[in-house]
């Protein structure tokens, strides 16, 4: 579902432990659960109430994420609006969006901006490790 042409090279080298992740999600307690699991599986990763504050933070640090997992459905800016903007500015790292559900119109408008994983709620954290590792690593 990705080109690799827009992949930073620093993602074929880097150990998989050590990816950095931008989650955006405005519920708390996802944010915490998500921040315990990625963190104990040796994972950086800043967490963000909002797709208004991952792109703001995007913006400011373009460099500094390899990955960004996002929710569909917030208030300032949802995860459609943040892929878009992303692409649009050349985010070459993997995207991973998660949702209670996505209309079919979502789901293509998601696959035709590339997203490397779509997920559906309710999702199993401890196996978001592992997909992360994969999706890095399957490509060189």
């Amino acid at each position: 579902m990705s080109d690799t042409s827009t992949i930073p090279s620093h993602l074929s080298t880097q150990a998989s432990a050590s990816l950095r992740v931008l989650y955006a999600d405005d519920m708390d307690e996802l944010r915490q659960l998500m921040q315990h699991t990625l963190t104990a599986s040796g994972f950086q990763i800043t967490c963000m109430p909002d797709g208004m504050d991952a792109w703001n933070e995007i913006q400011q640090h373009p460099s500094d994420y390899d990955v960004l997992i996002t929710d569909h459905h917030m208030a300032q800016m949802n995860g459609l609006e943040l892929v878009q903007h992303l692409r649009q500015s050349g985010f070459g790292g993997r995207i991973i969006v998660i949702s209670s559900e996505l209309s079919e119109a979502t789901d293509h408008a998601y696959h035709e901006l590339h997203v490397d994983a779509l997920l559906k709620k309710p999702i199993k954290f401890a196996q978001l490790p592992a997909l992360l590792r994969n999706l890095t690593a399957s490509h060189p």
